[in-house]
């Protein structure tokens, strides 16, 4: 059972690895047509202009920021599948369930050890 969920994350993982590999493909795309047509910075007028409109490029290099880190996660956590070693706990060696892994890919810990290592507030 956990070795076909782990083979059904990888799929996913590989998945959610493309798709955004293929956005950032587009954005990239997208942003240089952009430049081509307005090669001059945005001012400080224009810039509040273009959030009233709902353009936000904070907002654009912040998603692009997370999206980084997530394939980045994704990207280790293929590397530890292929190599073996993935989906057991490096503190107790017990399995990491697979929910948590579908949320964070290159998570280490399972549930309750992770739980343990966060200092409470």
């Amino acid at each position: 059972m956990l070795f076909r969920s782990l083979r059904e994350l990888r799929r996913d993982l590989l998945d959610e690895h493309a798709q955004i590999v293929g956005d950032n493909r587009r954005r990239h795309a997208e942003s240089a047509g952009a430049v081509l047509r307005n090669p001059r910075p945005v001012r400080k007028g224009e810039e509040w202009e273009l959030r009233a409109a709902g353009v936000s490029v904070f907002l654009d290099e912040e998603l692009r920021e997370l999206q980084t880190a997530h394939l980045d996660a994704i990207e280790r956590a293929l590397d530890a599948i292929a190599a073996g070693a993935y989906g057991d706990c490096v503190r107790c060696r017990r399995p990491i369930g697979v929910e948590l892994l579908r949320e964070v890919p290159d998570t280490m810990l399972c549930s309750a050890c992770a739980g343990e290592a966060t200092p409470e507030a």
